[in-house]
């Protein structure tokens, strides 16, 4: 079998079982209601969770650049197993923060950043279609885990549903392996590998990992785009931290609150091919889909009271949001290899998804005040629609600054990508 297939199946399955997971923090969140029935507390438990896929994307840069996206992706499958295995005993909310949220979720975290960097290492110049291919496995996984989730939690209990999740994490060790260290990455490691390093020589080593971040931001144009990340995923993990709640508040069965949200998968999934086929024809670029999709959720999202009322209307409100949303994440892919350079990449990777990270982990505890004020659910989507738009609005603004900088470049490289040298070609002193 070619190479390249190997890492694009790798890649599938690698999102199917470890990233995707994180959308059943909703599914979660109303067994966790039932059982703890703090709106609060769960809110946060269910955010962390949510967010940690994210959040932890600076920290798995730091091990990709240090090893490679195989060794990021295997403890990703180690810490998967750990934290879901341990949920299973665990009977504390307190001590769920550590297992469920914090373990369970580093171990999301981790296998989409080494997942989603192995596509740039080794598809440069095609990253739109293969990420196109490769995030189906998220969309195929946000149709099937939040009706298995439900399933499980049916069949085994709250905590039996932790413990079979953590054999689904588990299997990305298996697809870990497959991950084939890209041209790069092996040159990187023969080349760490005839030096022995000190203390004093790792630590200017790890000083050159936090430099690349340092150079990363310092484009204007990636700020931006971070902003619109951040708010974008203080509106996604919103709607889908509390949608399945709101649809079992008006009147729909928990399966059929589930079902809702996995039509959302199918809709990622076709969204996901179809923006990767189209942002892959440079006259198109990723920068039309990225910055138009969100509104079109906004819109659909301030109509949701029409949607909630019948089965018919659920349903068709999950695919489409899948559809406007699933595309976002493939667009991301080749809008950060045109704004950083390719040596940066990993780093570039690792600050968009802590900016996601950070905006999943505020929007439900915000949106939880926000719905305990008002004392209806609909504000919170409302909340959600405002910063769709925003999210559109500041998109526009990074894509407009970026090619004013582009066409204003002499060279081939700007000057913030000159600023610091990778670490793996720093000279150490001996």
């Amino acid at each position: 079998m070619d190479r390249s297939w190997i890492i694009i199946f790798s890649g599938f399955m690698i999102k199917l079982c470890g990233p995707s997971l994180s959308y059943v923090a909703g599914v979660y969140h109303v067994t966790l209601m039932e059982q703890f029935q703090d709106i609060e507390v769960v809110s946060w438990l269910g955010s962390i969770f949510a967010c940690m896929y994210s959040l932890t994307g600076p920290v798995a840069s730091l091990v990709i650049n240090s090893y490679d996206c195989r060794t990021c992706v295997l403890l990703s499958g180690v810490l998967g197993m750990l934290g879901f295995g341990a949920s299973f005993f665990i009977r504390d909310i307190r001590l769920l923060f550590i297992s469920y949220a914090l373990v369970a979720g580093l171990g999301t975290g981790f296998a989409q950043g080494g997942c989603m960097t192995a596509v740039g290492y080794h598809f440069p110049m095609s990253a739109s279609l293969v990420s196109g291919i490769i995030t189906c496995g998220s969309g195929l996984g946000v149709f099937i885990h939040p009706i298995l989730t439900q399933y499980l939690l049916s069949q085994y209990g709250l905590h039996g549903a932790f413990l079979l999740n953590g054999g689904v994490m588990l299997n990305l060790c298996v697809f870990g392996m497959l991950l084939i260290p890209s041209p790069f990455e092996r040159e990187r490691r023969r080349t760490s590998a005839t030096r022995q390093l000190s203390c004093r020589q790792t630590l200017r080593s790890l000083c050159g990992h936090c430099l690349q971040f340092i150079a990363v931001l310092k484009s204007p144009s990636f700020v931006i785009l971070s902003f619109s990340i951040f708010c974008y995923s203080v509106s996604l993990s919103t709607l889908y931290l509390y949608l399945p709640d709101f649809f079992f508040k008006n009147g729909a069965t928990l399966q059929d609150s589930s079902l809702a949200i996995s039509f959302s998968g199918i809709g990622s999934m076709v969204s996901r091919v179809l923006v990767g086929f189209a942002a892959n024809d440079e006259s198109v670029g990723s920068g039309v889909f990225y910055n138009c999709l969100p509104s079109f959720v906004a819109t659909l999202t301030l109509f949701l009271p029409v949607f909630c009322l019948n089965m018919e209307g659920r349903l068709i409100y999950g695919f489409l949001t899948g559809t406007y949303t699933g595309g976002q994440f493939v667009a991301l892919v080749p809008i950060i290899l045109e704004t950083v350079d390719d040596k940066f990449f990993a780093s570039g990777i690792g600050i968009a998804s802590f900016s996601y990270g950070i905006g999943t982990l505020l929007g439900p505890p915000i949106a939880g005040v926000i719905y305990k004020k008002s004392g209806q659910f609909f504000s919170v989507f409302v909340f959600s629609a405002v910063l769709l738009f925003l999210t559109t609005a500041s998109g526009f603004c990074s894509t407009v600054l970026r090619r004013a900088t582009q066409s204003c470049e002499q060279g081939p490289e700007s000057e913030y990508k000159a600023t610091v040298a990778p670490p793996e070609a720093e000279p150490l002193a001996h």
